[in-house]
């Protein structure tokens, strides 16, 4: 993807979308859920601080601005409710970055299934698109 867009193969970079699903019934899931002391809900951000920087860092290389604007909000989809700090971690985050030229988005999502992984840019002649999780 790198090589096709630095030879020109999607014109200008207008916008880039980055997905990061992550799969709250998963071992790791079921198990920061489980556990009130798991040390991501010590984190600054919770689930977000643990993984967001996965979905930003697809955008960041074509999204030239050192301070695009920015505009984040998260939520929480999931149901169940444990009446401690557990109820705190939101599972679903939607961040605009907007620069003088480039603007982005990042998805985090629990609950969109099948929880994929991919960035898409697209040019002023193309879009290229990345899946990082291999369907069978």
């Amino acid at each position: 993807m790198r090589g096709f867009i630095g030879e020109g193969g999607v014109g200008g970079v207008v916008h880039v979308e980055s997905f990061w699903g992550y799969d709250l019934d998963s071992s790791f899931g079921r198990a920061l859920l489980a556990d009130r002391s798991h040390w991501v809900h010590e984190l600054p951000g919770k689930l977000f601080g643990n993984v967001i920087d996965h979905a930003v860092s697809k955008i960041c290389e074509f999204l030239p601005d050192e301070q695009p604007r920015v505009l984040a909000h998260g939520y929480t989809l999931r149901p169940e409710r444990f009446g401690d700090e557990r109820d705190l971690l939101q599972d679903e985050l939607r961040v605009i970055l907007a620069g003088a030229r480039v603007s982005a988005y990042a998805t985090f999502s629990s609950h969109i299934r099948p929880a994929g992984q991919f960035v898409r840019v697209y040019g002023t002649r193309n879009t290229v698109a990345v899946d990082y999780i291999a369907r069978t």
